[in-house]
């Protein structure tokens, strides 16, 4: 079984961090952040294939994926690993 994380606007609107801005290990319940760009867009299958945490999702949905800094949450040596 595999285990996705995804992380969301905590007012529950349908904004979701950017792909590349998801990382593995511990998960963060709470994390707050700088948004550097965001792009709107609707679920689909090929993004739910790619992006299983949107798996829950019904298909069309409107969402806005973010990217966001996270060089304070991972730190430098994780920066690296990542960039």
């Amino acid at each position: 079984m595999s285990v996705y994380y995804f992380y969301q606007a905590t007012s529950g609107m349908l904004i979701f961090l950017h792909p590349l801005d998801i990382f593995t290990g511990t998960p963060c319940f709470w994390i707050v952040v700088h948004v550097e760009a965001a792009s709107e867009g609707s679920t689909n299958a090929d993004m739910q294939q790619c992006c299983k945490y949107l798996l829950h999702m019904l298909e069309g949905s409107n969402i806005v994926s973010i990217e966001v800094d996270l060089k304070h949450i991972i730190g430098t040596d994780g920066w690296h690993t990542f960039k």
